[in-house]
């Protein structure tokens, strides 16, 4: 039996009908509510759908833990005093907490994932093996980080196995494993600009593509606004 594509296109076109209008006010990003994102989403308006997901993750994510990459902050004497005081209290440990839960966010938007459970294990695997950048070249070593750094991190409020994170050297040794927390951030950053050229260059309806994916995503996400 052959698989008919116009029957997957109208799955699609029927994600976000059943909304409640309770939930159109709630922002899901700055500049975004979610009756402005299932607006977007109707007129297929490809890019102010990357512009709301590169907001959402920005604010989330790498702003809260590098104000410098805030494109909206002023360069003048009180704001550049006020990134001094700043910079003396990061710590890179806060930067990797982040970093590991923004790996899983981003895969789960790549993979059209509901949720990571039962699947981080796999999720911080594949996420390393799409992005080479990161220097983890075997399992042997993606198993290492995810035990060592994302689930110490999550389950023992530290890194184990002999995983050290520090703000300066390169981006991961692996002969030492230390990790440069803010260059991994900044690494993190190109991987989500790299997710939205994806995207823009993606087509709207192909099956189980990107668009597919993310948009399965975001239901689930709006669908968790609803009260239980």
């Amino acid at each position: 039996m052959s698989e008919d594509p116009i029957s997957e296109v109208m799955v699609e076109k029927s994600l976000f009908k059943n909304v409640p209008k309770d939930l159109y006010q709630i922002s899901l990003a700055k500049n975004c509510t979610v009756e402005e994102f299932i607006e977007h989403y109707c007129n297929q308006n490809k890019n102010a759908l990357v512009s709301f997901l590169r907001d959402r993750f920005m604010e989330r994510f790498i702003i809260p833990m590098d104000m410098e990459m805030n494109e909206d902050f002023k360069n003048d004497l009180e704001s550049n005093f006020l990134l001094s005081e700043y910079r003396s209290q990061k710590h890179g440990f806060s930067t990797m907490a982040i970093c590991c839960l923004m790996i899983e966010t981003l895969q789960s938007f790549r993979k059209g994932l509901p949720d990571t459970r039962g699947q981080t294990r796999n999720v911080f695997l594949d996420f390393f093996r799409e992005n080479r950048n990161f220097q983890l070249n075997n399992d042997c070593l993606r198993e290492s980080f995810y035990e060592g750094v994302r689930c110490g991190i999550l389950h023992q409020a530290e890194t184990t196995g002999g995983w050290k994170i520090c703000r300066a050297g390169e981006l991961i040794s692996v002969e030492e494993k230390t990790i440069n927390a803010t260059e991994f951030l900044r690494e993190m950053r190109k991987v989500l600009e790299n997710y939205c050229k994806d995207l823009k260059r993606s087509e709207w309806d192909e099956k189980n593509g990107l668009w597919h994916n993310f948009l399965q995503k975001m239901e689930t996400i709006i669908k968790n606004c609803e009260s239980k």
